[in-house]
């Protein structure tokens, strides 16, 4: 199965590369998913059945203090990967984010409302209005760290919903790729619940606890 990845060079591109041999992920001076023409050009020569669209701009204090590149990557850039979808049965996997509910809680399931507390948060939602109009599509709002802590000491009391990228990335494989998952046409928080209930869907609908990871 021919998948194309977006962001293969960041956190989490990085970590699917390694589990997944079919995978193609060019890099931006390949594909500019900024520009309509040449996505719709590459997608249209390589026929993908699967579009894993894992980039993103994602340093908040830089995209309120310059919001352009965010809105190029995460709005246009999605827009365009979903207009390239259409007509087809190509399977478009979104890896969006849970900052895009409002944070004042935890525990919070697929539909509850999506009320963004920053900007990048913002327009990974705008990405998702985009997404959804692909009709074989699959939206994935989780929050990643890099798999060895990088700091000396943690937070004991502390909660949080971030998993571990190399934790992270096997399931994201696992959505992708489930006959059941791929055919259903309902609602992404229906869709979800469902990927939930059969323990593929990523923990982050609520606060987990995590194990920290040291670096030696």
């Amino acid at each position: 199965m021919r998948i194309l990845l977006t962001g293969g060079t960041g956190l989490l591109g990085i970590e699917l590369l390694k589990l997944g041999a079919d995978l193609i992920a060019p890099r931006r001076s390949d594909l500019d998913i900024t520009d309509a023409s040449a996505v719709a050009d590459y997608v249209d020569e390589l026929s993908p059945k699967v579009i894993i669209h894992a980039a993103a701009v994602t340093n908040n204090r830089d995209i309120e203090a310059d919001p352009s590149d965010a809105l190029n990557v995460n709005i246009k850039g999605t827009v365009n990967l979903a207009q390239a979808c259409l007509g087809s049965q190509m399977r478009l996997v979104y890896i969006s984010s849970d900052y895009v509910y409002k944070g004042d809680r935890g525990n919070y399931s697929e539909s509850d409302e999506v009320l963004p507390s920053n900007l990048y948060a913002w327009t990974k939602l705008a990405g998702e209005a985009a997404v959804r109009a692909v009709a074989n599509h699959l939206i994935i709002r989780t929050s990643f760290g890099a798999s060895i802590f990088q700091y000396p000491a943690a937070f004991a009391d502390k909660w949080s919903s971030k998993q571990y990228v190399d934790e992270v990335a096997p399931k994201i494989l696992n959505a992708m790729i489930d006959t059941n998952a791929a055919i259903f046409r309902y609602e992404i928080y229906l869709r979800c619940a469902w990927l939930l209930r059969f323990n593929i869907f990523l923990e982050t609908s609520w606060f987990t606890s995590m194990t920290t990871r040291f670096m030696a």
